[in-house]
């Protein structure tokens, strides 16, 4: 599928860009077969109308169409380059068994799309994420992985990868016991994670 980029920026706003993105989707697209999850493909990134740069900030939005199992993805022109590294995360992590529709915190998809930003980023270090323990504060998943096998390795991307896969797998077993035993809720797995 074809993403429309930045159809309106210069030509050095889609070279200051681009790169970023493309890094960003073959990275999320690896991660969601190994889960097992569907990609939602960003059918087009843009900049805020000015409007929308008053209400929404220097940030970036990743806006979903479930029923096509697209996105599109809203930003700042004043946006760091790697907040759009976090909002390509969302179209892994909004597919997946993980995410809030599934009975998880809602928090948690943010979390993982810091760790995903950060894990590509590395060398743009953490100065950016928060540290209060909320939604967007990915410190304590981000160690976890450097704890698996692969991070030790310095792989933080595979662990991730991995990791992800794992509770993936993980929290599909819960949903179909609980499908079998006539639960509503699926029973949540990440709060037990420490993450």
């Amino acid at each position: 599928m074809t993403t429309q980029f930045l159809e309106c920026g210069s030509q050095e706003e889609i070279k200051k860009f681009k790169p970023i993105f493309d890094q960003a989707v073959e990275e999320a697209k690896k991660i969601a077969e190994k889960a097992g999850v569907t990609f939602f493909d960003i059918v087009e990134v843009r900049f805020y109308t000015s409007d929308e740069e008053s209400k929404e900030g220097n940030g970036c939005k990743w806006i979903p169409n479930d029923e096509a199992k697209t996105a599109v993805i809203k930003f700042s022109r004043n946006a760091d380059l790697e907040a759009l590294t976090h909002e390509v995360g969302h179209s892994f992590f909004h597919p997946s068994p993980l995410h809030e529709r599934y009975n998880e915190g809602a928090q948690y998809g943010e979390k993982f799309c810091n760790a995903f930003r950060y894990a590509l980023h590395p060398d743009k270090g953490k100065c950016w994420m928060a540290t209060d323990g909320g939604s967007y504060d990915a410190h304590r998943l981000i160690k976890k992985c450097e704890t698996l096998p692969e991070g030790k390795l310095g792989d933080l991307l595979a662990a991730l990868s991995k990791y992800f896969a794992d509770l993936c797998e993980k929290k599909r077993a819960k949903i179909c016991e609980q499908k079998k035993k006539g639960a509503k809720d699926p029973e949540r797995i990440l709060d037990s994670e420490d993450i």
